[in-house]
Order: C-alpha cells, then sequence, then structure tokens
C-alpha cells in the first residue's frame, strides 16, 4: 500500500472513530445511528458414536492415517473414537457436521478434497 493510501485509509478509519464516539457521548441508541444485526447460531453438534466415526470416515474413502491428516489430528485419536475409548471433541464434532453436510451434497467430496489437496484434476 502506498502512503498516500495509508493515509487516506487512516483518517476514513479516524474519523469513522470519531462518529463512534460523538454518538457514544449523546447516550441515544446505537440502532438509530448505525445498522444493528443481531445472529444466533444453535450450532451444538450431533454426538458421534465410534460407528458414526468409522461411517462417516469411510464415506469419506479414506483410511484411518488419511482421514487424521485430513482432520489435522493423528492416527491413534481416530483409531481411540473409532474403538469407543474417546469421545470426538465439541469442535472435531462439529467439523463432522460440517462434513456430513458436504457429503449430502456430494457423495465424492472426500475423493474429491483429496484430490484437490494433491492438484490433481
Amino acid at each position: 500500500m502506498t502512503r498516500a493510501k495509508r493515509k487516506t485509509a487512516g483518517r476514513k478509519i479516524a474519523g469513522a472513530l470519531r462518529e463512534l464516539i460523538d454518538h457514544a457521548k449523546t447516550g441515544r441508541s446505537w440502532d438509530e445511528k448505525f445498522t444493528v444485526r443481531t445472529v444466533s447460531l444453535t450450532l451444538t453438534p450431533k454426538k458421534y458414536r465410534p460407528t458414526d466415526v468409522r461411517s462417516l470416515r469411510e464415506r469419506m474413502a479414506m483410511s484411518q492415517a488419511l482421514f487424521a491428516k485430513f482432520l489435522g489430528t493423528g492416527i491413534k485419536t481416530v483409531q481411540s473414537w473409532e474403538q469407543g475409548l474417546r469421545t470426538p471433541t465439541p469442535m472435531a464434532q462439529r467439523f463432522f457436521d460440517e462434513i456430513e453436510r458436504e457429503l449430502a451434497k456430494d457423495p465424492h467430496y472426500g475423493e474429491r478434497r483429496i484430490r484437490e489437496a494433491n492438484n490433481v484434476a
């Protein structure tokens, strides 16, 4: 970014902050001056049993090692989930939910992602 553009961007940011401060001093509601949106998400993940984890992995057409790499975890973690020794974390379960959604749209999602990761057409 050039020096002139940084100056312009800096002035815009400073002006916007002054506008926020000035409005805050009035004590009026924020939605009188600004667009205020509230977003509510219900993202409680499904509980994944050992058979669910294995089924998901198989639907992805991946070995335990490849599935672990895809998830960014270790093979022992995937094995322990599938054997019921450990329960997937809520974050892993949310990721599984997203994978399930992709598989519902494209049954070959796992194979496609492997090809994309390897830059194979």
